[in-house]
């Protein structure tokens, strides 16, 4: 191959017709590469084929990286990250899932109606036929991490076989909650889905931190909104967490209910800003989720309101990034129901 260096930008050219091209081998450097539709759809073709062949775990990582962040920004559809990413049943990478699936789940967070139930089992049809937490693996603690970030976004999308076993484990634990361990994901399912907030609310009053920590979680979920309401003021009035942790509550609030932890972030702005404002970081990791879970415009316009009338203290800079972000995904949701339901629209019937 030959590299030219004129101009400002880097011209390569071959002696022979290669099948694709790919850039930042192992992913070793730290920059976006943005693949033409032609190149992408080569390199999709090869990891549907034989995706370890040609391609290592960290290739495989950059490649799924720069096709979702490349997406994201706009600068590629939605389809080219979904088409590429079709291959994942077969990957075995948890470096590579970790990429993939928040991206999976971020498209689902911003779509509605039918195109958001098609899309929900076009994912869950991926997740199901995935052999990665099945197959034996020299990396035991890679496997492990690997199958609970399938089991985590299976239950999200509702593949069969999370959703029966987070049945089974939430009624194990409702009867033995001391000899059956539970996840905060389980725990979120069961209280959307099996009626458990009541359950839950009265088992995190009587637990402790740190061992509260996930139910905490999964009462963030709750559409009750006494309980709701309970948990955000009793986590800064009662000493259920540390003092560095309270902001937590909040965070894993926002999440489910953003509004609602925005609207509670500003009546009792004063608090939070004394327990964090001017001395520590976790005030940017507040202001940071809260900004950045909201899904409305009105929403962001109260809080630019609201945020330039007050001292941000230590967490001015996570203040303004959250923001510019948030902004950003508003201009990438524009027409991604239509996008993604055209991309479904041309994959074959089954």
């Amino acid at each position: 191959a030959v590299v030219s260096t004129q101009s400002t930008g880097k011209v390569v050219s071959f002696n022979y017709s290669p099948r694709f091209v790919k850039l930042n081998v192992n992913a070793t450097m730290f920059f976006r590469t943005d693949y033409d539709q032609p190149s992408l759809k080569a390199i999709s073709k090869e990891l549907k084929l034989n995706h370890t062949r040609c391609f290592t775990a960290d290739d495989r990582a950059g490649i799924v990286s720069d096709v979702v962040a490349m997406a994201t920004a706009q600068q590629r559809p939605a389809s080219f990250a979904l088409d590429t990413l079709q291959y994942l049943p077969a990957e075995r990478s948890f470096r590579v899932w970790m990429q993939a699936l928040p991206y999976l789940g971020k498209i689902l967070e911003n779509l509605s109606g039918e195109t958001q139930s098609r899309y929900k089992r076009f994912v869950a049809d991926l997740l199901e036929s995935s052999t990665s937490a099945r197959q034996p693996s020299s990396n035991r603690m890679e496997k492990r991490m690997l199958r609970g970030l399938l089991n985590d976004y299976g239950l999200t999308f509702g593949v069969r076989d999370q959703v029966k076993a987070a049945t089974r484990i939430w009624e194990a634990w409702v009867k033995d909650p001391e000899r059956v361990p539970i996840y905060p994901e389980t725990l979120i399912y069961a209280v959307i889905n099996l009626g458990g907030s009541r359950l839950l609310w009265k088992r995190f009053q009587e637990s402790s931190y740190p061992a509260n920590k996930r139910l905490f979680r999964g009462l963030a979920a709750t559409n009750d909104s006494e309980i709701l309401e309970s948990l955000m003021k009793g986590s800064l009035e009662e000493d259920w967490v540390p003092r560095q942790s309270k902001y937590e509550v909040l965070n894993a609030v926002s999440f489910f209910h953003p509004t609602t932890a925005l609207n509670f972030l500003m009546e009792n702005y004063e608090q939070f800003y004394e327990l964090y404002g001017e001395t520590q970081f976790n005030f940017g990791n507040l202001l940071s989720a809260i900004i950045s879970n909201l899904r409305s415009k009105s929403d962001i316009s109260e809080a630019e309101k609201f945020f330039s009338s007050v001292n941000l203290g230590s967490g001015a800079d996570a203040y303004q990034m959250a923001i510019a972000q948030v902004r950003s995904y508003f201009e990438w949701r524009k027409g991604l129901d239509r996008e993604v339901s055209r991309f479904l629209d041309s994959r074959p019937t089954r």
